[in-house]
């Protein structure tokens, strides 16, 4: 997939980003240029992340939610829509219980 417009422009949505690949990727992307909305079920290791990858949080936005939560995935969303071009959404549902098939 190409990405659509300058990278000054572009945003990306990591769910995970606490610690671990997740952080790795956010920081990369906004090493690149390229801003995040980063979140995560724990608001102190998100806060911690923003801090390392990005200093002056122009380039992070922090919400904090649970991917697993309906009502959270849509608060990440509209808070990514309301200040942020978003053209990329990163995702790992590593502990995502799913029911067997019928």
């Amino acid at each position: 997939m190409k990405p659509i417009g300058p990278k000054n422009e572009r945003a990306a949505i990591i769910t995970g980003a606490g610690s671990g690949l997740d952080r790795a990727i956010a920081k990369e992307l906004v090493e690149a240029g390229i801003r995040c909305v980063i979140t995560g079920r724990r608001r102190a290791a998100l806060e911690q992340t923003a801090d390392i990858i990005a200093g002056d949080r122009s380039r992070v936005l922090v919400v904090q939610g649970d991917v697993t939560a309906r009502e959270d995935r849509a608060r990440v969303l509209a808070s990514a829509w309301k200040g942020l071009a978003v053209s990329t959404f990163g995702e790992q549902h590593g502990n995502i219980k799913r029911r067997p098939p019928a």
